[in-house]
């Protein structure tokens, strides 16, 4: 038996948005014809050029096979939405990170905007620039299909890293979810017995089935 969730979802929420997202790539891979040699999931964002440790982690992933897009979740921030005391209903806003990977062999201009290969040829590498379009293509106002969360909104985009090897360029997203909390998680009842009477007139026992006495056994 897997684990059970509030949610209502077979896995934990951050596990299936990202999935979801990943999923949303598929459309620009090789496979389909277009020019994604990558679509991989990161460990966490990437906190800038001196992140070393990230970027390390990128590189390995990679491996070599770019263009490619990496996608992490990162913070959430909670509001209480519910009236309960204490509240059982809360609404988050959790950042989303995609980043676009460029190893173009003519330059780092080629790897911003492509170069007249990438004009005639849908498989090649088109550059950051194209790359991110598609992302905010797939992204922008995309709700993912998964309930309890809430349509993509845009928030920036950034240079993260130019080097001799490659590119990457970021791009910050932000969903909201929805987290009800189960005050009675834990709690398994079963009904044990169920006993009918119906009263006529204040006597007697004429027709049975109204009233319902339930007992519940909680552990």
């Amino acid at each position: 038996m897997g684990h059970r969730f509030d949610t209502g979802l077979p896995r934990a929420q951050r596990t299936l948005i990202r999935d979801a997202v990943i999923a949303r790539f598929a459309v620009l891979t090789k496979t389909r014809g277009m020019y994604l040699r990558s679509v991989l999931a990161l460990p966490r964002p990437i906190q800038g050029e001196g992140d070393e440790d990230t970027l390390g982690i990128v590189a390995d992933a990679l491996a070599g096979n770019t263009p490619a897009v990496m996608v992490s979740l990162g913070r959430k921030t909670y509001e209480a939405t519910g009236m309960g005391d204490p509240p059982d209903q809360f609404r988050g806003r959790l950042e989303l990170y995609v980043y676009a990977v460029s190893s173009h062999a003519r330059g780092h201009i080629a790897r911003l905007a492509g170069d007249a290969v990438a004009d005639a040829r849908n498989d090649a590498d088109p550059g950051v620039e194209t790359i991110l379009e598609h992302c905010e293509e797939l992204l922008c106002g995309a709700e993912l299909g998964l309930p309890t969360v809430y349509e993509i909104r845009p928030v920036d985009e950034s240079e993260i890293y130019t080097g001799a090897d490659y590119g990457i360029w970021q791009q910050h997203y932000e969903l909201a979810v929805q987290r009800d909390i189960d005050l009675n998680r834990g709690v398994t009842r079963r009904i044990t017995e169920i006993q009918s009477r119906h009263l006529v007139d204040g006597a007697g026992t004429a027709n049975p089935v109204a009233e319902t006495l339930t007992r519940l056994e909680s552990r």
